[in-house]
């Protein structure tokens, strides 16, 4: 048996296609709002008796409509399984009405098809409708004998309406039509637990719950007119007990066990609704403090104004919220959402300030303050030497001072202070063997304190270098990477460096076991030192015979001068604190003497 719905003569034509032109400012509550007076069977001849009075339901908030002008013309519209729609024409007066002509537009059109002219035959004349009709609205014209119009009578949206009815169920779902309201908005027929809305402009009506009605009513008027009409039914989740319903601006959830939530935007449903990334709403949106953000099962929307809004999740979300979320002074106001890195090896969202989280499935998400940030990005960045960070941007010893640590190096602070409150000093960069070097003596708090500069070239080519406060690292293939303080260092480079016989340090400098000094021994010498007295050096045979005789805590003592000698014979000598080496050039004979 077909759905059936009347209209009755009551309802004279409550919208006509010149409102077309009306703006949607109404929107929502003039949908939700305003009921006509009286409540209609949805099925029944259209010359049945209207029903007495009903009390609207909460939901529908129907408020009584202004008496209408009683039209002649009654309409019973009826939709049979297949789809296929028809009318039950009633005619409430005897004049000169022979035939019934039955045309349908659409509301942005003036002209309408004609789809069915036919006589009319008593009280009630049926008239199938040839389909598929497409239009919205329907006209429905009582004809002369001479084909002039005695009564016309136009429904807007009912088609789509009567469309969604039959399809969504007929009245085995819906029950009785109890209220319909039609105004510049659109038109709305109620029932019981359910609305069905029809917006003008649109080619389909859409099912809106009452619990979705209410909380749409309880939204302001901005709010209501923010989230617009409804553009699906609502849609029941794959856990079969939430639902989300979408709108032009926004979405309207009932997660399971709980009071529906408005999201507004359109980016929820982008990012795949509540079986999405984001999962449900967990409340309504906060509008207090800055900025209006909104929390879900698995994310964050923000929505900062004035800017479009930022979806956050996953990783970056995680650490978002571990640093403050919207409370932090640092991150409160995202300037995107989740942007790829140049080498598409992960993602990252800045914030006002500069501040970034960065995120790659090989290190997670990892906060990355604006001063380290520009000194990591002229390094390349993540597809740069150093990769991705693997910490999160941490105090220096100096406030407002950060380091950082990535995948290979690190950007810390060092060198002259600048003369400004805030990241006083500039960023260094230490990366590979140096770093290495550097956290064995215990990063800045140890032997060789902050950086100074990054990692520089040496002299040959060859070899690369970095000072620090307290000392530097060399590097060579050969030899990998040592530190010396700058006592040493100035010795080794007096004596030619990496380039001069010496060669490249071999050892990490290390404290005499008489702790009075230090020594560092390089590929063809050592310098050994005492702060009091200088860094010389000592090698070749005479390094020899002095490391036999004890070294520094032998009976000669530590060197006070480079080895020497005379030019004209080619002996050579060392000088030390109790006594003297010499190498005969002619015999090779080495001679000890002791003061």
């Amino acid at each position: 048996m077909p759905s059936r719905v009347s209209t009755s003569p009551r309802f004279r034509q409550g919208v006509t296609v010149a409102c077309v032109a009306a703006a949607l400012a109404g929107g929502l509550p003039a949908l939700a709002g305003q009921a006509s007076a009286a409540p209609v069977r949805p099925s029944g001849s259209a010359a049945q008796a209207e029903l007495p009075q009903a009390a609207p339901t909460a939901a529908a908030a129907p408020q009584a409509a202004p008496a209408a002008v009683s039209n002649p013309i009654g309409i019973t519209m009826e939709i049979d399984a297949q789809g296929a729609l028809s009318l039950r024409l009633g005619w409430t007066v005897d004049d000169q009405a022979t035939q019934w002509r039955v045309s349908v537009l659409q509301t942005d059109a003036q002209a309408a098809r004609v789809v069915a002219t036919v006589p009319r035959t008593g009280a009630e004349t049926a008239v199938p409708l040839p389909g598929p009709i497409t239009e919205t609205v329907l006209r429905v014209e009582a004809l002369d004998a001479a084909g002039n119009v005695q009564e016309m009578r136009e429904l807007a949206g009912d088609i789509p309406l009567i469309r969604k009815y039959g399809a969504a169920g007929g009245a085995a779902r819906f029950g009785e039509r109890l209220w319909e309201t039609r105004n510049y908005v659109g038109t709305t027929w109620g029932f019981a637990d359910t609305q069905l809305w029809w917006t003008w402009g649109d080619r389909e009506a859409f099912v809106v719950p009452n619990t979705v009605v209410l909380k749409i009513n309880s939204l302001l008027s901005y709010e209501r007119e923010g989230l617009g009409k409804p553009v699906t039914d609502p849609i029941t989740m794959p856990d079969g007990k939430g639902t989300v319903q979408y709108f032009s601006g926004g979405a309207v959830v009932v997660p399971p066990g709980r009071a529906a939530v408005v999201v507004f935007g359109q980016e929820y449903r982008q990012y795949g609704g509540p079986s999405g990334v984001l999962g449900y709403p967990l409340a309504d949106r906060v509008t207090d403090g800055s900025p209006v953000h909104q929390r879900f099962e698995r994310g964050t929307i923000l929505m900062p104004g004035g800017r479009p809004n930022v979806v956050l999740f996953g990783g970056i979300h995680a650490k978002w919220l571990e640093q403050g979320g919207a409370t932090s002074p640092w991150l409160a106001q995202p300037l995107s959402g989740e942007r790829p890195t140049p080498d598409h090896g992960g993602v990252y969202v800045e914030f006002e300030g500069g501040w970034r989280i960065y995120w790659s499935a090989a290190t997670g998400a990892h906060l990355v303050d604006p001063v380290s940030y520009a000194k990591w990005a002229s390094a390349g960045g993540p597809g740069g030497y150093l990769g991705y960070p693997v910490t999160d941007s941490m105090n220096s010893a100096r406030p407002f001072e950060y380091f950082i640590h990535f995948q290979r190096g690190s950007v810390y602070p060092g060198g002259p202070i600048l003369g400004t409150p805030n990241y006083t000093r500039p960023r260094y960069i230490v990366m590979g063997g140096v770093r290495d070097v550097w956290a064995a003596t215990g990063w800045a708090g140890g032997t060789l304190g902050d950086p100074q500069t990054d990692e520089l070239s040496l002299p040959d080519g060859v070899g690369r270098y970095q000072m620090f406060e307290y000392g530097a690292v060399f590097w060579n293939p050969r030899t990998g990477a040592h530190w010396i303080n700058h006592g040493t260092r100035g010795a080794w480079e007096h004596n030619g460096g990496g380039t001069g016989f010496l060669g490249y340090p071999i050892a990490n400098q290390q404290a005499t076991a008489d702790g009075r000094g230090s020594y560092t021994v390089f590929e063809r010498g050592t310098i050994y030192g005492l702060p009091q007295r200088g860094y010389f050096e000592v090698h070749g045979g005479i390094r020899a015979t002095y490391e036999g005789l004890g070294g520094p805590g032998g009976r000669l003592g530590f060197p006070v001068d480079n080895e020497g000698g005379n030019n004209l014979d080619g002996n050579r000598m060392s000088i030390f604190e109790h006594g003297v080496i010499m190498w005969e050039a002619r015999t090779g004979k080495i001679t000890v003497s002791y003061w």
